[in-house]
């Protein structure tokens, strides 16, 4: 029903999907998102634009929950299509719920994971960026940022002038730009790797981390 040819010739998607779909529909999952694994906390998961959901998929495995949350809808329903075909080959992905909507209309989502996870994703949200952060910082105690090394090697390259469409917001795919709104909402960061795209770690710390 899902055959690897069939279903996704000529596929638009993220380029990371698309690059890597022939490896991903046989289950074997690049290091592009296997590297992210070890520095996702928690045992309620929110990934922040989910795409197709070959992360959530993966970490529906480990985790008492997962919610994939993708505004576009194509990606959304292949997203869908993967976790048909990786329940098809056995895998146990029935703990992952797939969302389409933008997470800015789905703040409520927040009430039920414990950890937030956003890759290549929060640039998106430019001048709302701290909407989401100021919400999750009342419900969440565990965040993972993944960002771009290409854009913030942009942003910094343009002094924060328009490069791109997304212009001075690709500042938060950068270390310094996650790092900076994190401990604007009282996060600790806890890990911080710098080698490709920069992933980081954080941590709302006891008596500082409101869950009521």
């Amino acid at each position: 029903m899902f055959g690897l040819k069939g279903s996704l010739a000529g596929l638009k998607g993220s380029l990371a999907y698309r690059t890597n779909r022939d490896s991903i529909w046989g289950a074997e999952i690049p290091a592009k998102y296997t590297r992210l694994l070890d520095h996702i906390h928690g045992s309620r998961v929110l990934e922040l634009g989910a795409a197709e959901g070959v992360l959530a998929l993966q970490l529906a495995q480990q985790k008492e929950k997962v919610i994939a949350l993708e505004m576009k809808k194509d990606r959304h329903e292949e997203a869908i299509k993967l976790q048909e075909h990786r329940r098809q080959q056995g895998y146990d992905v029935d703990r992952c719920q797939m969302v389409c909507a933008n997470i800015l209309d789905r703040l409520d989502l927040l009430e039920q994971v414990d950890c937030l996870v956003g890759i290549r994703s929060i640039y998106y949200l430019r001048d709302k960026v701290d909407d989401l952060f100021a919400a999750a910082g009342q419900r969440i105690r565990y965040i993972t940022l993944c960002g771009n090394k290409n854009r913030a090697a942009r942003y910094f390259e343009s002094n924060g002038e328009p490069g791109d469409k997304l212009g001075k917001y690709n500042f938060y795919a950068s270390i310094e730009g996650m790092t900076t709104v994190l401990g604007n909402h009282g996060y600790t960061i806890t890990r911080v790797i710098a080698d490709g795209d920069p992933i980081v770690v954080a941590e709302k710390r006891a008596g500082r981390f409101d869950r009521s």
